[in-house]
Parts: C-alpha cells; structure tokens; sequence
C-alpha cells in the first residue's frame, strides 16, 4: 500500500502552500482534500481552501484557529513548517493524484467482489454499478492545464493552414449524407452533440394481442396487421396502412370501465372525448393525447375526458345494419333473459363474443360482469368510457401509420389514434468506410436494415417486407446485402441503456483500430434510462451531459434523436423551435447542432381530412385539395449550430422508399462524394473552438 501514498510528498506540498499561498491556485486545479491519504493532511487543505475562498490569510495562525485539535495535532502542523519547501510543486502534486487514483481503483476492486458475490443484484445491475464507479474515477483524475498565449496561438495558426490545404472545401467533419447539409454545417466535427428532433409520425403503438376492426368487419391482432390493410374509421370509411413498426418501451394498461382493458406503450395517443362544458372547453370537444402528458395531467382534468365508442356502418353487404340488427334479434330472442333495462347473455354461450361484436358495432352499451353479458335496450350515439391507466412493464409493441385523420377503432369501437433521416446520415457513412454505432432503443436491428436497404436499393420497403420483387431487384438486393456484409455497422437494440452502459460499449468498440469508429447514433435519448432515483429532467440531463463528455473523450460526432412537445401542434405554423424539446434545458445547453425535421404536407393532409369531416358533419359536401405524391418536400431546421449558421435546408422525402435526398439529386440513389475526408486524430493539436474557414 506504501506506493499508492507518500507522507512526505503530501507534507513538501502543503509546505510549499504556505511559503508561497499563491501556489495553491494551481494546486487546486489537479487535487482535492480527499486525494490526501492522511486524515490530518486532509483537514489541513480543506482549511486552507476555506481561507482561500474567505480571502483570509494563510498562515499557521490563522489555520490554527480553524483547525480542531481533535482533528490535527501540532506536532502534524510543525512537521509540516519545517518541511522544506519545493521547487516543482505540480510534479509532486501529480504524484498525490495518481497515488489518489490507485487507492479508489483498489477501493472498487473491493466494491467488484461485493456486488458480484455478496449483494444480491443481478448481472447486469452489479456490471451498472461497477461502470458508474469507474466513470466518477475517470472523470475526477482527468485534468487540464491552462494553455498560454503563445500554445494558443500556435494551435491557431496550425488549424488555420491545415484549413488553407483544404482549397476552400466544404466538409471538414463526417458527412451528413447530405450535400446542402454538409455546405451548411461543414459535416459533423470530432467532439459535436448532434440532436435531430421531430415529431413522431407514429406514435400510435398497442400492446401484442390487441385486436383492431379491419373496414370489411373482421378483426386482426395489432401484430398480423399489414401495410395495405384497411381499418374501420371512426366515420364508417376506410384508413389505410401506410407503414408498420414495432419496438420496445414502457408499456402501459388502459383500463375501460365496463369495456375491454388494452394495453399501450408510452407515446401512444390516445383520442379522448370532454364529458361537460366548462369555460371554452366543450362537451364532446375530442382530445388527442399520448399517454405519458395524460398521466402528468390533475385528477380533475381527467376525470373531465373519457374514452368513447361510436357506432360503424359496414360497406360489405352481408354485415348491413339491417342484416346485423336481425342477427342480433335472433340471439336476443333465443339466448337471452331481460332484467329492467338490460339484455342479459351466459359468458358461457359459445356465441357471446360475437353478440358483444354486434351489439358494439351498432351502439348498443356492452359489457361484462359476473360472467354475464350485459346490452343496453337503448342506443347511444357516443358512448364515454372512464378510463384508468396502470404501468405494465417494458416490453413489445406494435404500431403502423395510417391516413385520413389519424383515428381508427379497437374490437369494442373504442376509438384510438396512430428514423429515417438518421439511417440515411448512418448508410452515406459506412458507404464511405467509416464505423458507425448505432443504439436502437425502440426499433429492432432486423427492421433498421430493411429500411437501409430500402434505401440502398430503390426497392419500396412495402415489397421488401413481403418479398415481392421482380428478378431485376432481387439481383440489386443480393449485391447490396454483398456490399453492406463488408461495412462497419454496429447496431445494438437491446432495448434498454443508460449512460454508463452506453460509454463501455463505445469505448469497447473504438478500442479496436479496425472498427474505425466515427459517428455514433442514439434513437433516442428519451428512451434512455437513468442512473439514479433523480426526478425525469435530471435524469435527462445527466444523459444529456454525459454524451457530450463521450463525445469530446473519443473525439467522434455523436448524433442523438429526442422528442418533442406536443404544444407546436396547437401552433399555426407548426415547425419546431428549441423550446418545443421536450426536457429541453440540458440538451439545448449541452448540444453544438440542433436540427429539426419538419414535412409540411403531414399537416397539409391532416388539415385538409379535418375540413372534409367538419363539413360532413354539417350536411356540406368538401372534397379532399391534398394531393398525396410519392415524394415530398421536407425542411432540415438548424436551430442551434455553436460554430456556424442557423436556417432551413431543404431536402426531398421519398415515402416508399423511406429516404431523403438532396433536392439537386432527386430520383438518384447514388451516395453523395465524400469532398474531404476529416483530419485524423493524431494531427489535432487542439480542442478550442474556431470559426470555421468558408
């Protein structure tokens, strides 16, 4: 232990503190009172320190009067005056915080055989625990001297004819995959937070299991339904399927007061109905809310929105309105016993799903209770629902986006609501050599790659999902699964991260030359856990924090999805702005580039489907002026860059294919040329912020 310590280095360095005061400036800088293996020692500094910061003197009296003698004995403060003082005191105060680091790492070795053998946690809490340890060791013995005029200057200069080499070039970090991008942000530089944010086109995600109305009266598990398929809409017209997806996050129960119980995950929208007036807020106003925002909402607020069914009029001829009364009539009159105003059933009978199904689609209340099925002998035109949502577990979901306004029906009519950027950014990358992480929080690697090769290949994703392609495809798809089997992609869906797990898999991956790791990317940072019981938004920005330090320490772009707010929706012009991240205070702090993803025509559909049904609702007849293309404009928002220009790229979106292009590239497949490549790690001579060189 006697070569993790030395008494004498401790007591030479507090000698010197108080020969020169002054010193202690630079001392601070590097050590702590902790670093000091002897106790006494310890105190000694922690008063020297508070002296310093009360601007008092520091001298032996003055550190006498702070000092309890129970503490420090004189005999420890003479040894300590009569020291001789040293010349080179930071290299013997190096020496106290490497000796410093050495005790913690032995400390945590003690810690390793606790948790791994004596406490009981498992495999992955004891590897959590263990990597927060290490981390505040790496992070507290990391530090940096000031840098003087003349360094900085040189550094400068450095940089500036490195610059001049270039010929005026316009990407000197990681391409964006993007050549108006790349011209605006000159690529994405070692060191930088990215943050891309957009409002989630799907969030509109249910449990496995839970049945939808298919629009030919069917009914189809959330998980079999399919691009193409047709859901019953709340107004008896179809919504198409225009794209599915699945993934993993917190899930949640919805409980119906008498009605089936459904589950969802978070960021599932749930479409409310208001139960009374109250000041501008109507009876029958509908609410559109995911369910986290619901959950934050006061008990009264909620007690004031319910869930509600409608009744659905079925174009396929054999399930007419007519044809469904007369089938329901049968089972009434032969199945069935009436109490006061309800029709009661036996859960029993084989055939009680379908009445319940039956009854449902005509507006009829139905439920079960005490193994009985129960139907209202009066109609409702909505029936309202008190709803109660409880916190299942993290686990699978299944979701898909569909068009029209958005609203479709559960087996009961209940009504409910419905990454590509980024994988483009990833894709234009690994094409020009360079290793990308990429951590899937919510989509799993297998539908990651669809959706690149999709890309890659000009086949829409729709056929490569079924495997529906013509021999001159299939030959594209066999030579591009040849080419990506050679990149540097590395995907981990798992699922479930925090910071500290997410910092080891980095590490471990740059560690290995081969890998040539340059961009990392998060989807997304919501999704990310905590490390402690802190409330969410300091959950957020101990993230938020920590991927900047990653950033900086490897010396990589790291490029994070985040959510945002919902309140832009109630905007006329509905393109994000910083305010609208959500827990955004952290992350619009802690980032160098913050984009946004805006496409003007999901509004324009949304707006021109809410006009077509207020004025069905009136008697008036509106047709449809959105016009639905295949490909369509879409806006790269630059909200923040630290080291250049703010404003609006403009980029194509082509929806088959999930993927952007440059507007100058429209219809072309091919990667962007990479103009120069980023200057290597060995040549940067500095970390300082400089103007970028145009």
């Amino acid at each position: 232990m006697d070569s993790v310590y030395s008494i004498n280095i401790e007591r030479a360095v507090l000698s010197s503190i108080l020969f020169n005061p002054e010193e202690l400036e630079d001392v601070l800088g590097v050590l702590k009172p902790k670093d000091f293996y002897l106790p006494a020692h310890k105190k000694i500094f922690e008063v020297m320190v508070k002296l310093h910061n009360d601007d008092m003197p520091i001298d032996e009296e003055f550190i006498k009067k702070r000092l309890d003698s129970k503490d420090v004995d004189d005999s420890i403060l003479l040894e300590i005056l009569s020291a001789n003082p040293i010349t080179n005191t930071l290299a013997y105060v190096r020496e106290i915080k490497d000796g410093s680091v050495k005790r913690e790492l032995a400390t945590l070795a003690t810690t390793i055989k606790k948790v791994a053998i004596e406490e009981e946690m498992s495999a992955n809490e004891a590897l959590d625990t263990i990597q927060g340890e290490l981390y505040k060791i790496s992070t507290d013995s990391a530090t940096s001297e000031l840098k003087d005029m003349h360094v900085i200057t040189n550094d400068t200069l450095s940089y500036i004819e490195r610059m001049k080499k270039l010929g005026n070039k316009h990407l000197i970090g990681e391409t964006t995959g993007f050549e108006a991008l790349d011209r605006r942000t000159t690529g994405f530089n070692e060191g930088d937070l990215i943050i891309i944010a957009a409002r989630p086109a799907m969030g509109k995600c249910l449990g496995r299991g839970t049945k939808v109305v298919m629009f030919d009266g069917t009914l189809k598990n959330v998980e079999d339904v399919k691009i193409g398929d047709k859901l019953m809409g709340d107004d008896s017209k179809p919504r198409n399927v225009l794209s599915t997806t699945s993934g993993r996050e917190q899930m949640y129960w919805i409980r119906q007061n008498k009605s089936i119980d459904y589950r969802v995950n978070e960021s599932h929208i749930l479409s409310l109905k208001r139960s009374r007036t109250e000041g501008p807020h109507k009876n029958g106003d509908i609410l559109n809310i995911n369910v986290k925002e619901f959950l934050e909402k006061s008990p009264k607020f909620k007690s004031n929105y319910k869930g509600y069914k409608v009744s659905v009029e079925f174009e396929n001829e054999n399930l007419s309105v007519l044809k469904r009364e007369e089938e329901l009539n049968f089972f009434i009159d032969n199945n069935s016993t009436t109490v006061k105003d309800y029709i009661i059933f036996d859960e029993n009978l084989d055939e009680t799903g379908k009445i319940k199904f039956l009854a449902d689609s005509l507006g009829y209340i139905t439920y079960f209770e005490n193994k009985k099925l129960y139907i209202s002998k009066s109609k409702q035109d909505v029936n309202l629902l008190e709803i109660k949502i409880e916190k299942d577990i993290v686990d699978e979901y299944f979701g898909f986006e569909i068009d029209g306004n958005k609203l479709f029906l559960l087996e009961d009519m209940t009504v409910t609501h419905n990454t590509a950027l980024v994988l483009n950014m990833a894709l234009k990358n690994v094409e020009n050599g360079k290793g990308v992480i990429f951590f899937s929080l919510e989509m799993p690697a297998e539908q990651l790659m669809l959706r690149m090769l999709s890309a890659k290949t000009s086949i829409p994703l729709q056929n490569l999902r079924k495997g529906d392609m013509d021999d001159n495809q299939w030959s594209n798809l066999s030579s591009a699964f040849d080419d990506l089997n050679t990149k540097k992609l590395f995907v981990d869906d798992g699922g479930s991260i925090n910071i500290n797990q997410l910092r080891a898999r980095v590490r471990k991956l740059a560690q290995n030359e081969a890998n040539n790791i340059k961009l990392v990317i998060i989807d997304y940072l919501q999704l990310m856990q905590g490390t402690g019981n802190k409330d969410r938004h300091q959950e957020v920005s101990d993230i938020s924090r920590g991927l900047k330090m990653l950033a900086r320490e490897m010396k990589i772009p790291i490029i994070a999805l985040s959510q945002l707010n919902r309140g832009l929706e109630n905007r006329p012009d509905k393109r994000p702005m910083l305010s609208d991240l959500r827990e955004s205070g952290a992350i619009e702090q802690d980032a160098d580039i913050i984009m946004f993803v805006y496409r003007d025509d999901v509004y324009k559909e949304r707006d021109e489907a809410r006009k077509e049904k207020e004025a069905k609702d009136k008697g008036e007849d509106y047709k449809s002026k959105f016009i639905n293309k295949p490909e369509e404009e879409a806006e790269v928002i630059i909200g923040k860059q630290r080291n250049g220009p703010i404003g609006t790229v403009k980029l194509n979106f082509q929806k088959a294919l999930t993927r952007f292009v440059d507007k100058e590239h429209d219809n072309s497949s091919s990667p962007i040329e990479v103009i120069f490549e980023n200057v290597a790690d060995s040549e940067r001579e500095t970390n300082i912020d400089i103007p970028d060189i145009l």
